[in-house]
């Protein structure tokens, strides 16, 4: 499991095992504002889970996927594109109000259409 936060409480990642991902997420007393995943399939069950268990802060995570094909070239560009999409979202002042413009900005530059989702945890 890699991960890598910056400023606005962001977590990357990807897992081969979505098993770990979940318990981190149900167990970890930070609040992160963006999840970003690597992998639909890994998106689909965070989703899935962070939609069926009970909200305990009530606080909104924005959760992102960007498939990467797991390649070194693939890699790297997805790398740059992933912090390219933080750096825009910390560009804003309120992620809550911005996400959509800033993902149309960032699919228009990348030519990549991430799939988010907003839920609450």
């Amino acid at each position: 499991m890699s991960y890598l936060r910056c400023e606005l409480n962001l977590i990357y990642l990807c897992l081969l095992d979505v098993f770990p991902l979940l318990l981190m997420v149900a167990s970890n007393s930070e609040v992160f504002d963006v999840v970003r995943c690597f992998e639909e399939r890994v998106f689909d069950v965070l989703v899935e889970d962070l939609n069926n268990r009970v909200s305990k802060r009530g606080e909104a995570v924005l959760v992102i996927n960007m498939n990467v094909k797991d390649n070194h070239e693939e890699a790297a560009v997805g790398a740059d594109d992933a912090l390219h999409l933080c750096e825009m979202l910390q560009s804003v002042d309120d992620w809550e109000d911005y996400v959509e413009q800033e993902l149309e900005n960032f699919e228009k530059l990348s030519h990549r259409k991430p799939l988010y989702t907003i839920c609450f945890y």
